[in-house]
């Protein structure tokens, strides 16, 4: 018995090559726009400092919270060393971190369950990997609120005193994250709430304990280039209803079919909610009181926010190792899970892999190629939302790139940059006046917009080159100057 038992351990461990493969046939190209903004950044860092203005774009004296200077160093000293294989191998080590963290988590919760850990550490890997596994800060701050979730499940179920590595944890995702950092004690609230239960029950004190370790956390927080901005800077970006339209993962839970992506990411949301509800109300068992804050909060971010769908994930799935584990008792074959996570994996693969992708594919190296042989850096350039970020690493001065929350007034303290983009796109704005303001040599615009229409019959812009839908226009009678 001991023999077959060990054997399915083995076969269990085998599941960790899975999410491996996976992540070789991730395919990261709709993110890139952002990377090259991030890449900039780094390249600033390491030449000049840390920024306290806006530095990439045209426009003079924005105030500016570099909230992910640690990872856009980082990442900029590996692609200028290592090439995008560089990016790639350090996607590969902090993923491999996700996987032992999550399995960590899985076996405190499991008491021990290798065979279950292995199965769950996997599958919620897997999940992760569909849109978070990217070269975007978010990778690393979903391995710190993993860390993080071990920490404390580790200190209730063990009285660990890794519990201690907590403020250092705080420390790093202030610096490579700062936005996500108030998740972090999100995270913390539940167990805060758990440990109120066990004093006043069994007079347990270790409440006390973490709620110090929490205060030193929240001072521990301060060493970053920023302060107290730092730590406030997601309820200064978010919220904003141009913000939450523009952004994707900023969108609300829906299931309009046109909107394909969030409608899958929604679908997700419901299942993983569906799943920890039946297991909840077949196991007539008491649970651990933090399970069903960490369910009903998570839950309702998610609906909220679609980016929030990552921590529903990491955040939940972890507690159905605990529901399996108590529900099936072995009873279930190994092949019950195996089969579905291949023909999953056979399935995204044929359908997601084109081969080795690099940094080096944008939507607009094309145009890039062409300010390069035809223009000068102090060409002043209209970018919309998207294109900017790689004009940007290529030494241009831009309009506007990704970083939405930057383009806010509630946060560069100047002016409402992103409303007025938006202004002007829609038609809302005098298309006169605000090339005037500017003066732009040179304007990028997607082909199904006001804007394009406008440019395709102004005699003083001409259209000199485009790839795909987004096309460039050049002022006539342009002359380059030193």
């Amino acid at each position: 018995m001991k023999k077959v038992f060990n054997k399915k351990i083995s076969i269990a461990y085998l599941f960790f090559i899975l999410p491996v493969f996976f992540f070789l046939l991730i395919d990261y190209s709709d993110q890139v726009e952002d990377v090259w903004f991030l890449l900039a950044h780094g390249r600033y860092v390491i030449n000049n400092g840390i920024p306290h203005t806006e530095i990439l774009t045209l426009h003079k004296g924005l105030h500016f919270v570099m909230q992910q200077w640690a990872f856009s160093t980082i990442l900029y000293a590996i692609y200028h060393s290592f090439g995008s294989i560089g990016v790639n191998i350090l996607l590969g080590i902090i993923n491999a971190l996700i996987i032992f963290f999550l399995y960590k988590t899985c076996m405190i919760l499991s008491k021990n369950n290798k065979y279950f850990s292995c199965i769950m550490a996997s599958i919620i890997d897997l999940l992760l990997e569909l849109n978070f596994i990217i070269p975007r800060p978010q990778i690393i701050s979903l391995l710190l609120l993993i860390i993080t979730l071990y920490l404390l499940e580790d200190y209730l179920n063990n009285n660990s005193n890794k519990i201690y590595f907590l403020p250092v944890v705080s420390i790093i995702l202030i610096n490579f994250h700062a936005s996500i950092w108030p998740i972090m004690f999100i995270f913390c609230m539940p167990f805060i709430v758990e440990f109120l239960y066990l004093y006043y029950k069994k007079k347990d004190k270790r409440l006390f304990k973490l709620i110090i370790i929490m205060f030193i956390s929240l001072l521990t927080a301060f060493i970053n280039p920023y302060g107290s901005e730092a730590l406030l800077y997601s309820f200064n970006s978010y919220g904003n209803p141009l913000i939450d339209n523009s952004i994707a993962e900023m969108h609300r839970f829906t299931l309009n079919i046109k909107m394909y992506s969030a409608t899958c990411t929604s679908l997700l949301i419901l299942a993983v909610i569906i799943v920890n509800l039946v297991f909840l109300y077949k196991n007539h068992k008491k649970y651990p009181i933090h399970y069903y804050f960490f369910l009903g909060g998570l839950s309702l971010m998610a609906f909220l926010t679609l980016r929030n769908v990552s921590f529903l994930l990491i955040g939940t799935l972890p507690f159905m190792v605990l529901n399996f584990n108590k529900e099936i008792k072995f009873k279930l074959p190994l092949k019950v899970f195996l089969i579905p996570l291949i023909i999953i994996l056979l399935v995204y693969g044929f359908n997601c892999y084109r081969g080795y992708y690099t940094l080096k594919n944008t939507t607009v190296n094309k145009i890039v190629n062409y300010l390069d042989k035809n223009a000068n850096k102090n060409a002043v350039i209209f970018t919309g939302f998207n294109e900017g970020s790689y004009f940007e690493y290529k030494g241009y001065k831009v309009y506007m790139d990704s970083r939405a929350e930057v383009f806010l007034k509630k946060n560069n303290h100047k002016e409402d940059i992103f409303t007025e983009y938006n202004d002007v796109y829609n038609g809302k704005a005098d298309y006169h006046k605000f090339i005037s303001k500017y003066k732009f040599t040179h304007i990028v615009v997607h082909k199904k917009t006001l804007f394009y229409k406008y440019l395709s019959s102004n005699n003083d812009y001409v259209n000199v080159c485009h790839q795909k839908s987004i096309y460039l226009y050049e002022k006539r009678d342009y002359s380059k100057t030193e």
